[in-house]
């Protein structure tokens, strides 16, 4: 399976539902990541879903980061609920993230 190409893919963030969704070229499925606010200033950010028959083509990590980087652009401290997230913090060391990770 091959990688989409990135610019095919556009993350959008739904803010009353909080979280930010990818839909998926050329089906009715999508990827999301879900966070809810646990306080002021901090949001956990719990679950990272991409359909089973869609895993590692990277959209993953495009939501991933996009997320991440949204949070840092606001400021928001982040606890990683999602095991996905974890890794990819792990994987992709930034002193944005990791002074934001809670």
């Amino acid at each position: 399976m091959s990688n989409f190409p990135q610019k095919s893919l556009k993350v959008e963030h739904d803010v009353a539902n909080k979280e930010f969704f990818v839909k998926i070229p050329g089906c009715n499925e999508r990827a999301y990541l879900s966070y809810q606010e646990i306080g002021k200033g901090s949001v956990d950010l719990e679950h990272t879903v991409v359909p089973e028959s869609f895993r590692g083509r990277g959209i993953g990590q495009i939501l991933a980061k996009t997320a991440l980087d949204d949070m840092v652009a606001k400021g928001m401290k982040m606890k990683l609920t999602c095991w996905y997230l974890q890794k990819y913090v792990k994987e992709n060391p930034s002193d944005d993230y990791k002074h934001l990770v809670i």
